[in-house]
Protein backbone atom coordinates (compact mmCIF):
# COMPACT_ATOMS: atom_id res chain seq x y z
CA UNK A 1 0.00 0.00 0.00
CA UNK A 2 1.51 3.61 -0.64
CA UNK A 3 2.05 6.17 1.67
CA UNK A 4 2.00 9.43 0.42
CA UNK A 5 2.68 10.97 3.61
CA UNK A 6 5.69 8.53 4.61
CA UNK A 7 6.95 9.86 1.01
CA UNK A 8 6.82 13.25 2.80
CA UNK A 9 9.21 13.36 4.81
CA UNK A 10 13.06 11.19 4.88
CA UNK A 11 14.04 10.18 7.97
CA UNK A 12 15.22 7.22 10.44
CA UNK A 13 16.48 6.44 13.58
CA UNK A 14 19.80 5.25 12.68
CA UNK A 15 22.04 4.40 9.53
CA UNK A 16 21.09 1.23 8.94
CA UNK A 17 17.39 2.11 8.64
CA UNK A 18 18.31 4.20 5.58
CA UNK A 19 19.89 1.08 4.16
CA UNK A 20 16.87 -0.79 4.45
CA UNK A 21 14.83 1.83 3.50
CA UNK A 22 17.23 2.04 0.03
CA UNK A 23 17.77 -1.47 -0.30
CA UNK A 24 14.37 -2.68 -0.69
CA UNK A 25 12.11 -1.36 -3.35
CA UNK A 26 9.10 -2.02 -1.64
CA UNK A 27 10.20 0.28 1.21
CA UNK A 28 11.08 2.85 -1.43
CA UNK A 29 7.57 3.46 -1.94
CA UNK A 30 7.04 3.63 1.90
CA UNK A 31 10.05 6.18 2.60
CA UNK A 32 10.69 6.01 6.39
CA UNK A 33 9.35 8.79 8.75
CA UNK A 34 11.90 9.21 10.96
CA UNK A 35 15.39 11.52 10.38
CA UNK A 36 18.87 11.17 10.88
CA UNK A 37 22.05 12.48 9.19
CA UNK A 38 25.50 14.37 9.25
CA UNK A 39 26.55 16.44 6.39
CA UNK A 40 29.71 18.56 5.82
CA UNK A 41 28.34 22.38 4.48
CA UNK A 42 29.70 22.73 0.95
CA UNK A 43 28.92 25.71 -0.74
CA UNK A 44 29.34 25.94 -4.70
CA UNK A 45 26.47 26.53 -7.56
CA UNK A 46 26.08 25.34 -10.93
CA UNK A 47 24.70 26.30 -13.66
CA UNK A 48 21.75 24.09 -16.13
CA UNK A 49 20.85 24.99 -19.53
CA UNK A 50 17.37 27.41 -18.33
CA UNK A 51 17.49 30.75 -20.31
CA UNK A 52 18.60 33.03 -17.97
CA UNK A 53 15.42 35.65 -16.59
CA UNK A 54 13.13 32.87 -18.18
CA UNK A 55 12.95 30.63 -14.78
CA UNK A 56 15.71 29.97 -11.79
CA UNK A 57 18.92 28.22 -13.40
CA UNK A 58 21.40 28.62 -10.77
CA UNK A 59 21.81 26.22 -7.48
CA UNK A 60 24.07 27.79 -4.01
CA UNK A 61 24.42 25.43 -1.41
CA UNK A 62 23.86 27.93 1.71
CA UNK A 63 26.24 27.93 5.15
CA UNK A 64 23.52 26.69 7.39
CA UNK A 65 23.90 26.04 11.25
CA UNK A 66 23.95 22.65 12.92
CA UNK A 67 23.32 22.69 16.42
CA UNK A 68 22.66 18.95 16.75
CA UNK A 69 25.25 16.97 18.31
CA UNK A 70 23.40 13.97 16.10
CA UNK A 71 21.14 15.00 14.29
CA UNK A 72 20.84 18.20 12.08
CA UNK A 73 17.84 18.30 10.06
CA UNK A 74 15.41 20.78 8.03
CA UNK A 75 12.16 19.08 6.96
CA UNK A 76 10.27 22.36 5.72
CA UNK A 77 10.64 26.35 4.61
CA UNK A 78 8.61 29.09 4.37
CA UNK A 79 9.64 32.47 2.89
CA UNK A 80 7.78 35.66 2.88
CA UNK A 81 10.42 37.88 0.97
CA UNK A 82 14.09 38.14 0.10
CA UNK A 83 15.03 38.75 2.92
CA UNK A 84 13.01 36.47 5.59
CA UNK A 85 12.43 32.91 5.83
CA UNK A 86 11.68 30.42 8.58
CA UNK A 87 12.65 26.72 8.60
CA UNK A 88 12.10 24.01 10.61
CA UNK A 89 13.29 20.51 11.46
CA UNK A 90 15.63 18.58 14.10
CA UNK A 91 18.59 18.93 16.00
CA UNK A 92 18.82 16.72 18.74
CA UNK A 93 15.28 18.20 19.61
CA UNK A 94 13.04 20.79 17.52
CA UNK A 95 15.08 22.84 15.57
CA UNK A 96 14.15 26.56 13.99
CA UNK A 97 16.25 28.63 11.78
CA UNK A 98 15.59 32.09 9.94
CA UNK A 99 17.22 33.98 7.34
CA UNK A 100 17.85 37.26 7.34
CA UNK A 101 18.45 38.25 4.04
CA UNK A 102 22.26 37.50 4.50
CA UNK A 103 22.77 34.03 6.81
CA UNK A 104 21.37 31.45 8.57
CA UNK A 105 20.58 31.48 12.05
CA UNK A 106 19.43 29.38 15.48
CA UNK A 107 16.64 30.60 16.79
CA UNK A 108 15.97 30.10 20.38
CA UNK A 109 12.38 27.88 21.52
CA UNK A 110 10.62 26.37 24.29
CA UNK A 111 12.65 22.85 23.54
CA UNK A 112 9.65 20.75 23.59
CA UNK A 113 11.17 17.86 22.17
CA UNK A 114 10.80 15.77 18.46
CA UNK A 115 10.94 17.19 15.84
CA UNK A 116 9.29 20.28 13.59
CA UNK A 117 7.62 18.56 10.37
CA UNK A 118 6.36 22.00 8.98
CA UNK A 119 6.26 25.74 8.85
CA UNK A 120 3.99 28.20 7.16
CA UNK A 121 4.30 32.03 7.74
CA UNK A 122 1.71 34.46 6.62
CA UNK A 123 3.88 37.90 8.00
CA UNK A 124 7.56 37.82 9.27
CA UNK A 125 5.58 38.35 12.19
CA UNK A 126 3.33 35.02 12.06
CA UNK A 127 4.01 31.65 11.96
CA UNK A 128 3.01 28.21 13.18
CA UNK A 129 5.28 25.27 13.26
CA UNK A 130 4.23 21.47 14.12
CA UNK A 131 5.46 18.22 14.39
CA UNK A 132 3.42 15.71 13.17
CA UNK A 133 2.01 14.89 16.52
CA UNK A 134 0.30 18.43 16.64
CA UNK A 135 2.79 19.81 19.07
CA UNK A 136 4.98 22.56 18.02
CA UNK A 137 5.49 26.49 18.13
CA UNK A 138 3.89 29.86 17.28
CA UNK A 139 6.23 32.78 15.70
CA UNK A 140 5.46 36.91 16.73
CA UNK A 141 8.23 38.42 15.40
CA UNK A 142 10.30 38.15 18.70
CA UNK A 143 10.02 34.71 20.08
CA UNK A 144 8.97 30.96 19.38
CA UNK A 145 6.14 30.58 22.04
CA UNK A 146 4.31 27.02 22.72
CA UNK A 147 1.23 26.65 20.39
CA UNK A 148 -2.13 25.24 20.19
CA UNK A 149 -1.84 21.65 20.14
CA UNK A 150 -4.78 20.90 16.50
CA UNK A 151 -5.39 17.25 17.37
CA UNK A 152 -6.09 18.34 21.02
CA UNK A 153 -8.18 21.02 20.52
CA UNK A 154 -10.01 19.74 17.67
CA UNK A 155 -10.67 16.70 19.64
CA UNK A 156 -9.29 13.99 17.60
CA UNK A 157 -7.18 11.24 17.41
CA UNK A 158 -4.86 11.33 14.55
CA UNK A 159 -1.82 13.23 12.35
CA UNK A 160 -1.08 16.60 10.93
CA UNK A 161 0.87 16.52 7.92
CA UNK A 162 1.05 20.13 6.89
CA UNK A 163 -0.79 23.58 7.02
CA UNK A 164 -0.90 26.48 5.09
CA UNK A 165 -1.07 30.14 7.23
CA UNK A 166 -2.57 33.34 4.42
CA UNK A 167 -3.13 35.64 7.50
CA UNK A 168 -2.27 35.44 11.00
CA UNK A 169 -5.89 34.34 11.87
CA UNK A 170 -6.76 32.06 9.15
CA UNK A 171 -4.43 28.66 8.56
CA UNK A 172 -5.55 25.73 7.57
CA UNK A 173 -4.15 22.26 8.70
CA UNK A 174 -4.09 18.94 6.71
CA UNK A 175 -3.30 15.17 7.86
CA UNK A 176 -5.57 12.31 8.65
CA UNK A 177 -7.55 10.83 11.73
CA UNK A 178 -8.52 7.35 12.97
CA UNK A 179 -12.78 7.07 13.12
CA UNK A 180 -14.11 3.74 14.11
CA UNK A 181 -16.98 2.14 11.81
CA UNK A 182 -18.36 -0.95 12.18
CA UNK A 183 -15.65 -2.14 14.84
CA UNK A 184 -13.11 -1.54 12.44
CA UNK A 185 -10.87 1.98 12.57
CA UNK A 186 -10.89 3.87 9.10
CA UNK A 187 -7.80 6.61 8.53
CA UNK A 188 -9.84 9.68 6.97
CA UNK A 189 -8.87 12.59 5.45
CA UNK A 190 -8.67 15.39 7.93
CA UNK A 191 -8.84 19.04 7.66
CA UNK A 192 -8.50 21.69 10.87
CA UNK A 193 -9.49 25.44 10.20
CA UNK A 194 -7.24 28.08 12.79
CA UNK A 195 -9.94 31.21 13.13
CA UNK A 196 -6.82 33.02 15.43
CA UNK A 197 -8.17 31.59 18.72
CA UNK A 198 -9.29 27.79 17.94
CA UNK A 199 -8.54 25.22 15.61
CA UNK A 200 -11.72 23.32 14.27
CA UNK A 201 -12.58 20.07 11.89
CA UNK A 202 -13.96 20.28 8.95
CA UNK A 203 -15.71 17.70 7.06
CA UNK A 204 -14.54 15.97 4.09
CA UNK A 205 -15.16 13.44 1.62
CA UNK A 206 -13.39 9.64 2.71
CA UNK A 207 -13.23 7.61 -0.32
CA UNK A 208 -10.56 5.12 0.99
CA UNK A 209 -11.68 1.84 2.63
CA UNK A 210 -10.96 0.34 6.71
CA UNK A 211 -6.79 0.29 7.72
CA UNK A 212 -4.64 -0.25 10.04
CA UNK A 213 -1.40 2.25 10.74
CA UNK A 214 1.64 1.02 9.16
CA UNK A 215 5.10 0.52 11.10
CA UNK A 216 5.46 4.56 11.24
CA UNK A 217 1.97 5.17 12.64
CA UNK A 218 0.59 6.43 9.14
CA UNK A 219 -2.16 5.06 6.42
CA UNK A 220 -2.45 5.76 3.06
CA UNK A 221 -6.11 7.80 3.62
CA UNK A 222 -4.78 10.86 4.07
CA UNK A 223 -4.24 14.63 2.97
CA UNK A 224 -0.33 15.76 2.62
CA UNK A 225 -0.58 19.29 1.40
CA UNK A 226 -3.37 21.86 1.08
CA UNK A 227 -2.61 25.24 -0.83
CA UNK A 228 -5.08 28.07 -0.92
CA UNK A 229 -5.26 31.31 -2.92
CA UNK A 230 -8.04 32.56 -0.56
CA UNK A 231 -10.78 31.71 2.09
CA UNK A 232 -13.12 30.54 -0.46
CA UNK A 233 -10.52 28.68 -2.51
CA UNK A 234 -8.17 26.04 -1.37
CA UNK A 235 -7.01 22.56 -2.97
CA UNK A 236 -6.01 19.85 -0.87
CA UNK A 237 -3.89 16.50 -2.20
CA UNK A 238 -3.10 13.19 -0.75
CA UNK A 239 -3.67 9.51 -1.09
CA UNK A 240 -6.24 7.00 -0.60
CA UNK A 241 -7.07 3.31 -0.95
CA UNK A 242 -9.60 1.91 -2.79
CA UNK A 243 -8.48 -2.12 -2.27
CA UNK A 244 -6.02 -2.25 -5.18
CA UNK A 245 -3.34 0.32 -3.86
CA UNK A 246 -2.84 3.71 -3.30
CA UNK A 247 -4.77 6.31 -5.62
CA UNK A 248 -3.92 10.07 -5.96
CA UNK A 249 -6.39 11.94 -3.48
CA UNK A 250 -7.91 15.38 -4.53
CA UNK A 251 -9.83 17.81 -2.54
CA UNK A 252 -11.47 21.35 -3.55
CA UNK A 253 -13.19 23.65 -0.96
CA UNK A 254 -15.54 26.30 -2.35
CA UNK A 255 -15.75 28.14 1.29
CA UNK A 256 -19.05 25.71 1.54
CA UNK A 257 -17.72 21.98 1.72
CA UNK A 258 -14.91 20.15 0.70
CA UNK A 259 -15.70 17.97 -2.61
CA UNK A 260 -13.62 15.26 -4.36
CA UNK A 261 -12.05 16.11 -7.69
CA UNK A 262 -11.21 13.22 -10.39
CA UNK A 263 -7.74 12.87 -10.20
CA UNK A 264 -6.02 10.95 -13.23
CA UNK A 265 -5.61 7.53 -13.96
CA UNK A 266 -2.03 6.55 -13.99
CA UNK A 267 -2.57 2.52 -14.80
CA UNK A 268 -0.45 1.91 -11.98
CA UNK A 269 -0.99 0.00 -9.07
CA UNK A 270 0.05 2.60 -6.43
CA UNK A 271 0.68 6.45 -6.60
CA UNK A 272 -0.21 9.52 -4.29
CA UNK A 273 0.30 13.36 -4.19
CA UNK A 274 2.81 14.91 -1.64
CA UNK A 275 2.23 18.73 -2.38
CA UNK A 276 0.23 21.05 -4.20
CA UNK A 277 0.99 24.70 -5.48
CA UNK A 278 -1.96 27.06 -6.39
CA UNK A 279 -1.68 30.66 -7.75
CA UNK A 280 -5.35 30.81 -8.89
CA UNK A 281 -9.16 28.97 -8.79
CA UNK A 282 -7.94 28.22 -12.18
CA UNK A 283 -4.34 27.13 -12.01
CA UNK A 284 -2.41 24.70 -9.64
CA UNK A 285 0.34 22.37 -10.03
CA UNK A 286 0.58 18.82 -8.03
CA UNK A 287 3.63 16.52 -7.33
CA UNK A 288 4.02 13.18 -6.01
CA UNK A 289 5.17 9.72 -7.28
CA UNK A 290 3.87 6.31 -8.70
CA UNK A 291 4.74 3.36 -9.50
CA UNK A 292 6.02 1.29 -12.48
CA UNK A 293 7.85 -1.36 -13.77
CA UNK A 294 10.90 0.48 -12.88
CA UNK A 295 10.44 1.71 -9.55
CA UNK A 296 8.96 5.13 -8.44
CA UNK A 297 8.84 8.01 -10.65
CA UNK A 298 8.07 11.22 -10.19
CA UNK A 299 4.26 12.66 -10.86
CA UNK A 300 3.54 15.73 -11.81
CA UNK A 301 -0.17 16.86 -12.46
CA UNK A 302 -1.83 19.96 -13.86
CA UNK A 303 -4.98 21.87 -13.23
CA UNK A 304 -6.17 24.24 -15.47
CA UNK A 305 -9.47 25.53 -13.96
CA UNK A 306 -11.53 22.44 -15.17
CA UNK A 307 -9.54 19.12 -15.08
CA UNK A 308 -5.99 17.45 -13.61
CA UNK A 309 -3.96 16.22 -16.14
CA UNK A 310 -0.81 14.38 -15.64
CA UNK A 311 2.50 16.22 -17.53
CA UNK A 312 5.88 14.79 -18.55
CA UNK A 313 8.64 14.85 -16.33
CA UNK A 314 12.14 14.60 -17.37
CA UNK A 315 13.64 10.49 -17.51
CA UNK A 316 15.72 10.13 -14.47
CA UNK A 317 17.43 7.18 -15.33
CA UNK A 318 17.36 5.99 -11.69
CA UNK A 319 15.47 3.21 -9.91
CA UNK A 320 13.39 5.37 -7.53
CA UNK A 321 12.67 9.31 -7.85
CA UNK A 322 10.06 11.19 -5.89
CA UNK A 323 8.36 14.68 -5.72
CA UNK A 324 7.64 15.98 -1.89
CA UNK A 325 7.08 19.68 -2.04
CA UNK A 326 6.41 21.92 -5.35
CA UNK A 327 6.07 26.17 -5.11
CA UNK A 328 4.64 28.32 -8.23
CA UNK A 329 4.27 31.64 -8.51
CA UNK A 330 2.76 31.87 -11.29
CA UNK A 331 1.19 29.61 -14.15
CA UNK A 332 5.11 30.01 -15.77
CA UNK A 333 6.97 29.79 -13.00
CA UNK A 334 7.12 26.63 -10.35
CA UNK A 335 9.90 24.51 -8.65
CA UNK A 336 9.74 21.43 -6.90
CA UNK A 337 12.27 19.16 -5.30
CA UNK A 338 12.86 15.53 -4.16
CA UNK A 339 15.39 13.44 -4.32
CA UNK A 340 16.21 10.02 -6.91
CA UNK A 341 19.26 7.35 -7.01
CA UNK A 342 20.01 4.09 -6.62
CA UNK A 343 20.51 1.36 -3.68
CA UNK A 344 24.05 3.44 -2.60
CA UNK A 345 23.29 6.97 -3.26
CA UNK A 346 20.55 9.80 -3.10
CA UNK A 347 20.42 13.16 -5.08
CA UNK A 348 18.51 16.09 -4.41
CA UNK A 349 16.22 16.18 -7.34
CA UNK A 350 15.02 20.29 -8.62
CA UNK A 351 12.37 20.04 -11.43
CA UNK A 352 11.45 24.10 -12.75
CA UNK A 353 7.98 24.17 -14.77
CA UNK A 354 8.32 27.50 -17.50
CA UNK A 355 5.11 27.06 -18.66
CA UNK A 356 5.68 24.62 -21.32
CA UNK A 357 7.49 21.57 -19.63
CA UNK A 358 9.33 20.47 -16.25
CA UNK A 359 13.01 20.16 -16.82
CA UNK A 360 15.90 19.21 -14.33
CA UNK A 361 18.08 21.50 -12.60
CA UNK A 362 21.78 20.40 -11.87
CA UNK A 363 22.19 20.32 -8.39
CA UNK A 364 25.80 21.26 -6.74
CA UNK A 365 27.77 19.05 -6.30
CA UNK A 366 27.36 17.99 -2.70
CA UNK A 367 28.77 14.56 -0.43
CA UNK A 368 29.07 11.20 -1.84
CA UNK A 369 26.25 9.87 0.32
CA UNK A 370 23.03 10.73 0.46
CA UNK A 371 21.25 14.05 -0.12
CA UNK A 372 17.82 15.05 0.42
CA UNK A 373 15.70 17.94 -0.46
CA UNK A 374 12.61 17.71 1.52
CA UNK A 375 10.87 21.49 0.96
CA UNK A 376 10.81 24.42 -1.57
CA UNK A 377 9.55 28.04 -1.06
CA UNK A 378 8.99 31.14 -3.61
CA UNK A 379 9.00 34.26 -3.19
CA UNK A 380 9.52 34.98 -6.83
CA UNK A 381 10.22 33.68 -10.22
CA UNK A 382 13.85 34.14 -9.89
CA UNK A 383 14.27 33.40 -5.79
CA UNK A 384 13.72 30.23 -4.32
CA UNK A 385 14.73 28.75 -1.02
CA UNK A 386 15.07 24.91 -0.66
CA UNK A 387 16.15 22.82 2.18
CA UNK A 388 16.90 19.46 3.75
CA UNK A 389 19.83 17.43 4.94
CA UNK A 390 22.91 15.37 3.99
CA UNK A 391 24.29 12.33 5.65
CA UNK A 392 27.82 11.35 3.98
CA UNK A 393 30.36 10.59 7.46
CA UNK A 394 29.56 6.73 7.17
CA UNK A 395 27.54 6.92 11.01
CA UNK A 396 24.07 8.34 9.84
CA UNK A 397 24.63 11.52 11.13
CA UNK A 398 23.14 14.14 9.27
CA UNK A 399 23.71 18.13 8.90
CA UNK A 400 21.14 20.54 7.36
CA UNK A 401 21.51 21.61 3.86
CA UNK A 402 19.89 24.73 2.54
CA UNK A 403 19.99 25.62 -1.33
CA UNK A 404 19.32 29.32 -2.82
CA UNK A 405 17.67 28.90 -6.26
CA UNK A 406 17.93 31.88 -8.34
CA UNK A 407 18.12 33.26 -11.87
CA UNK A 408 21.34 33.83 -13.59
CA UNK A 409 22.33 37.31 -14.42
CA UNK A 410 22.34 38.00 -18.16
CA UNK A 411 25.51 37.84 -19.41
CA UNK A 412 26.40 41.02 -21.00
CA UNK A 413 26.21 41.69 -25.17
CA UNK A 414 29.46 43.48 -26.67
CA UNK A 415 29.66 44.85 -30.04
CA UNK A 416 32.61 45.07 -32.28
CA UNK A 417 32.31 48.80 -33.20
CA UNK A 418 31.01 52.02 -31.06
CA UNK A 419 28.90 54.88 -33.59
CA UNK A 420 30.56 57.85 -34.53
CA UNK A 421 27.36 59.93 -33.71
CA UNK A 422 26.20 60.21 -30.06
CA UNK A 423 23.07 58.27 -28.42
CA UNK A 424 20.77 60.35 -25.97
CA UNK A 425 20.18 57.93 -23.55
CA UNK A 426 16.65 56.61 -23.27
CA UNK A 427 14.49 57.84 -20.67
CA UNK A 428 12.99 54.98 -18.67
CA UNK A 429 11.26 55.86 -15.56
Amino acid sequence: MYDVATANVFRSTDARSLDRVFGDSRMVRRAVLAVVAIMVVIVGSVVASTPAGAVVDTATVVPSPNPGVISNVLNSVSCVSASWCAAVGEADGQLALAWNGTSWADVANPGLGGSLMMVSCATTSSCFAFGYSGTGLAWDGVSWTQAPNPLTQSGVSGQVLRLNCFTASRCIAVGSFIAPVDGQFYWKPLVLVWDGTNWTKQETPSPGGPGTPDAAGLSANNLAYVSCVAENSCTAVGTYDDGTGGKALILAWDGNSWTQVTAPNLGTSESGLISVSCVSASWCSAVGQYNDVVGSQPLVLVWDGVSWTQVASPNLNAPYGRLVEVSCVSTSSCVAVGNYGDNAEAKPLVLVWDGLSWTQLSSPNLSSGRNYLSAVSCVSASLCTAVGFSVDDGFGHAKTLVVSLTTAPPVPTTTSSISDDPVAPTFTG
